[in-house]
Formats: C-alpha cells, structure tokens, sequence
C-alpha cells in the first residue's frame, strides 16, 4: 500500500540549477529526493506543480510524492526536508491518487522584483500596457520558443490578472496565470521596459500577441534572480510547519537578493497562503 502527500516548498534558485533533476548538477528535485533517502522515505512517484529555471526562486512551489512510508512517518519526516537554500513548510496528508499538481492546480502567481528607479516614474504606463496580455493568447513570441515552438506545447496561456505595483523601494510585477510558457514572465517582464524606454512599440506587443515574433528578437529575458513562483493555488488546504516559515523568514532576510529581500519585508502567510501587504489585504 502506498501513500500520496503533497508538499510546499521555498527554496533559493541561485543555489540550483533549475527545479527538474538533471544529471551531476544541483537541482531542486534532486535534492529533495536526497533529503527524503536520506530520511527512509522511498520514493515512487514524484511530480512538481510546475519547472523553474536555474536562478528562479519560489515561494509556494508544490510537490506531490507517492510513498510506501506510513502517514506517521511521512509527518515526521516532512519537518526535516530542510537543505541549503531548501525549506518545506507545509503538508497534505490524504491526497487522492488522481490528483495531479501540473494540472490539477487553477493558477500560478509569480512576482518579478525590481528597484524602484525609472520604472516607478511609469507605473500608470506600465499598468495601461499589462492590460493587452488579460485573457487568452499566443505567448510563444514571450518564450525561449520565439523561433519554433515544438508542437506538445501549447502556444496559448490564459492571463487572470497582471498589475505592477510601486510598492515602497521595490516595482512589483504581479501576473497571475493558468501556466506559463519557459521564461514567458522574464521575457514579459522585458518587452515592458524595453516599451518604457521607447524601444518597441504597443503595435510590436500586439503582434507579438498574435504569434508574429519579428521583434522578439530583441527582447532578451530579465534577470532569473529576480523572479519568485509566490502561490501555486490547489484546491486543498495544508498543514503549515510553523517553525520551517520562520526559517524562510530569517533566510530571506539575511539575503542580499532583492526578491527575497520582498519576501522578507513584504509578504506574509495567511494560514497556507503567502500574501503580500498592502495588496492583498
């Protein structure tokens, strides 16, 4: 018999080569697969709500394992899933064979955190501009795909909500997504100030919107050390580890990195839910 639980974790991009495993390097995955050996926990099934790229952070990325380890044991051993850069901080226990988080969850929040130089001057710019990606579109021409997508991937994402906020020191770039595109947010990210700093044109992002990338071209993707994966949003509630929130806390803090620096001083935990103050509430 076997048991199915679902995990959150933070973890430091900066300290891994991206979140899915890959041979002779560090990864988010293959660390946390050392943790759970390391701690008697077999593994049978492993599956991330969603791939970050080496230098992305994350906030509330949520991991399903499959294992034959009792509940007890699970619980036990899910408080010690700590490593360099690495912190789980909370659980759920019962999870249904079925569920899947790649596409079983409803929304992805990332944040891109900036300094609020030239680009707090612009916001009200910025924001008229973040009204073209709402809804569905093409973002292939927002992707490393620019040049030829490959046919499994869709081309078409759903945008719910995309807002940058001038929130004291910091531009906050806040989209909320069905699923993102590889680097569809760092790319977004710098067609908009490349837009601030008269470089591309609403005409460019618009035809960009509808697959013709001519300009793409010019649109490199924006630090990956800035962007957070905030909230992967399951229909689930879990069980938070108290104690291991803290430890984010103190991490983020002591960082020199200005998105998790945004953790430390902007962003709080309502019961399972990261949230940030003065936006959310």
């Amino acid at each position: 018999m076997t048991n199915t639980f679902l995990i959150k974790l933070f973890y430091d991009g900066r300290k891994f080569h991206g979140s899915q495993r890959q041979p002779d390097v560090r990864t988010v995955e293959g660390e946390l697969l050392n943790l759970l050996a390391n701690l008697n926990i077999p593994v049978m099934r492993i599956i991330s709500s969603g791939r970050t790229d080496r230098g992305v952070h994350a906030l509330s990325q949520i991991v399903l394992i499959e294992t034959t380890a009792s509940k007890d044991r699970i619980l036990e051993a899910s408080r010690k899933l700590v490593a360099n850069g690495l912190i789980t901080w909370a659980i759920r226990l019962n999870v249904p064979y079925e569920f899947n988080p790649r596409y079983n969850v409803t929304h992805r929040r990332y944040l891109y955190v900036e300094n609020s130089n030239f680009l707090g001057r612009n916001i009200d710019k910025l924001n008229s501009v973040a009204k073209l990606f709402i809804g569905k579109k093409i973002f292939k021409c927002f992707s490393s795909y620019y040049r030829k997508i490959p046919s499994y991937i869709d081309p078409y994402r759903t945008v719910y909500s995309f807002k940058i906020y001038n929130i004291g020191e910091y531009v906050v770039f806040d989209i909320v997504a069905d699923s993102f595109i590889k680097q569809m947010v760092r790319r977004i990210v710098a067609s908009l100030k490349l837009y601030i700093k008269g470089k591309i044109t609403l005409s460019d992002i618009e035809r960009m919107l509808s697959g013709i990338c001519s300009k793409a071209l010019i649109i490199k993707p924006a630090k990956a050390e800035n962007l957070i994966l905030l909230d992967v949003n399951a229909p689930l509630t879990f069980r938070v580890f108290k104690e291991n929130v803290h430890k984010i806390y103190n991490y983020c803090c002591k960082s020199g990195n200005i998105a998790l620096k945004f953790i430390c001083y902007r962003v709080t935990m309502v019961r399972d839910k990261p949230k940030i103050v003065g936006i959310d509430f």
